[in-house]
């Protein structure tokens, strides 16, 4: 198992309806981005943030969202950077936002609205 970072145009990631960042929106970003690359060794929608100072991190581009595995606070970093190109936000598996990579893992203050049920609580009807 491991913990997603999204970057989304939607309210909640998991939602079916919604804004989404587009194939096209994602690929022109990308094309201006110094410090990501193409994955050679994975599918089309497939990126790395090479310029990581450790091991390159991936990006996926699917669903209308590019997301990623287990971020650490420079990725996170990153990540915020990208949603603000995209007009986007990063939010955890759990609805959780994150807009200061310093703070990283504890999310931003919750919204005022209650806290929606986690993806898989969704998916069990929970």
């Amino acid at each position: 198992m491991g913990y997603d970072l999204h970057i989304t145009r939607k309210q909640d990631w998991c939602d079916e309806e919604g804004p989404i960042i587009s194939l096209e929106d994602w690929l022109k970003y990308v094309a201006t981005d110094i410090e990501i690359e193409r994955d050679p060794n994975n599918g089309r929608h497939d990126f790395l943030y090479v310029k990581h100072s450790g091991e390159s991190q991936p990006l996926w581009w699917a669903r209308g969202e590019v997301f990623t595995k287990n971020p650490d606070k420079e990725t996170v970093k990153k990540l915020i950077g990208i949603s603000h190109a995209l007009c986007a936000r990063v939010l955890g598996d759990d609805g959780e936002s994150y807009s200061d990579w310093t703070t990283f893992p504890s999310p931003d203050a919750p919204p005022e609205r209650a806290k929606s049920k986690g993806f898989f609580n969704r998916l069990l009807g929970r």
